[in-house]
């Protein structure tokens, strides 16, 4: 069995924050949909450091490209970007939202996302924050309109969720997620729900993908999963972000397979792809966002973030956050 590989694009990072704008900080996640001729593009990006106490927000930019001249980085910002703001004061996306995902049901754009916020926040403090999955739907891929105030997918109250991905499996809509304890006492899980209705998912979510064995390299996390279909052999595939340390930071990205979405087989060659050596733009931790086959190659984009102080640190400060793009001819497995 031949070994997966991804090639980091030369160009990177293809997307990088620009002061004065809505992701004057930072530009991470991605999620991208092709419709009727187009390839919308999707980022969240935000300004200022709101995990850490300091003020700021997250929001969603588009931008697009034919789909016939689609490489996986050219693509033309919308005009008025972002497309999707923060929410009021009670709202669970009051400080915004990361993680989109899209997908095209019934003509209509479902995008959802980590909506993010805390219950208080003091000045220098580090807030207790929260992560739940929003919902907004559009018609158009650009004007959305927020299902609700509340969740979409239930979970625990003491469980950050996020990194949500809908597949139409077995005629019921599946729901994928990644959570972990708010309190950082367990590393992150894959979760599996199930629904009738796209727009909510209640059902007790399943544990369906656990960190590794003891002393293995993602014994401790599983962060940032992304998920992609393979009509030609009838898989679902997953690149995750491994920590053997960490909660919420990983050096190396494995692969994972299923036919069911419930059970998941590891690749023997894990880890596949590994951020970048130091002194790059990717030397402190990566998390792969986005992963799509297209006229049968691979395509994945990924949030690089620079080592700031130190990159065994975990969040070190000085740091910046970019998107990546890595590309695949195959074969996965």
């Amino acid at each position: 069995m031949p070994k997966p590989t991804f090639i980091k694009d030369p160009t990177n990072p293809i997307i990088t924050p620009e002061p004065g704008t809505w992701k004057h900080d930072r530009c991470t996640s991605v999620t991208i949909a092709f419709h009727n001729d187009r390839c919308y593009f999707y980022h969240d990006g935000g300004i200022g450091f709101w995990w850490n106490g300091v003020p700021g927000f997250n929001w969603i930019g588009l931008l697009t490209c034919d789909a016939d001249q689609f490489d996986g980085k050219t693509f033309t910002p919308f005009i008025a970007n972002p497309i999707l703001t923060h929410g009021r004061f009670c709202d669970i996306d009051r400080l915004g939202m990361i993680s989109p995902r899209v997908h095209i049901i019934d003509n209509q754009f479902y995008l959802y996302y980590c909506a993010v916020s805390y219950e208080h926040f003091e000045p220098g403090k580090v807030p207790t924050w929260r992560k739940a999955i929003g919902l907004a739907i559009s018609d158009d891929g650009i004007n959305f309109q927020k299902v609700s105030r509340q969740p979409v997918v239930k979970y625990e109250s003491d469980t950050a969720a996020g990194c949500p991905k809908l597949y139409r499996h077995d005629n019921r809509w599946h729901m994928l997620t990644n959570g972990a304890p708010i309190d950082h006492s367990a590393g992150f899980r894959i979760y599996l729900q199930t629904s009738d209705d796209p727009r909510y998912f209640d059902a007790p979510a399943e544990c369906v993908f656990a960190p590794g064995p003891p002393g293995s390299w993602d014994c401790r996390s599983l962060a940032a999963p992304a998920f992609c279909f393979d009509e030609d052999d009838g898989y679902y595939y997953m690149l995750y972000g491994g920590c053997d340390e960490q909660w919420d930071y990983p050096a190396s990205i494995g692969l994972a397979r299923s036919n069911d979405l419930r059970h998941w087989q590891r690749h023997p060659d894990n880890p596949i792809i590994h951020r970048g050596e130091p002194g790059a733009w990717d030397d402190g931790a990566i998390w792969v966002t986005e992963f799509i086959k297209h006229q049968r190659n691979y395509y994945a984009w990924y949030e690089g973030r620079s080592a700031g102080r130190d990159r065994t640190e975990e969040y070190s400060p000085h740091a910046t956050k970019q998107i990546g793009l890595l590309t695949s001819t195959g074969p996965l497995w």
